[in-house]
């Protein structure tokens, strides 16, 4: 009986576990992965790794990344990191900025994707970060959710 137990513990662990996405390491400002303008890229957010994502626009421009969770879960977050590098804090429940709101904002579609606009001026670079927020206190494995995420010249301020 002990033998079959640890088997199945053993299988459920293994079956269970959640995998890297070939992006990392890109979980801080210096390991940010590149994402042009034009660019999609596909990738895993898991609880406690967030994914970070920089852009460097030739001249200053409006940007709009949008997000779209795609995992079971479809509960990632998008935000900017500041310029002095520390991620915004991302509540359970997302925050969603009225259309008209001040850049950078972080507009919420029915569908439960994200765009994020922000202004970037010449020769900056922007990061922004993917979340993947704590939704159960008690589960048994890490929570994720798959993503896509592109970037885009954005709607003039």
């Amino acid at each position: 009986m002990i033998r079959h137990s640890l088997f199945l513990v053993l299988f459920i662990l293994t079956a269970c576990s959640v995998s890297e996405d070939s992006l990392e390491p890109n979980d801080d400002v210096a390991h940010a992965t590149s994402l042009a303008l034009g660019e999609t890229r596909e990738a895993i957010v898991i609880l406690g790794n967030d994914d970070l994502y920089t852009t460097t626009p030739s001249s200053a421009s409006t940007l709009r990344w949008h997000l779209v969770p795609t995992g079971r879960e479809r509960e990632a977050r998008i935000g900017l990191i500041g310029a002095d590098g520390v991620a915004p804090t991302f509540p359970l429940e997302p925050v969603c900025s009225s259309p008209d709101a001040p850049l950078p904002r972080v507009n919420c579609a029915s569908d439960g994707s994200f765009d994020l606009d922000a202004v970037v001026a010449e020769g900056e670079s922007a990061v922004v970060v993917v979340h993947q927020p704590a939704l159960c206190t008690d589960c048994f494995t890490p929570e994720s959710t798959t993503y896509t995420i592109s970037v885009n010249t954005g709607p003039t301020p």
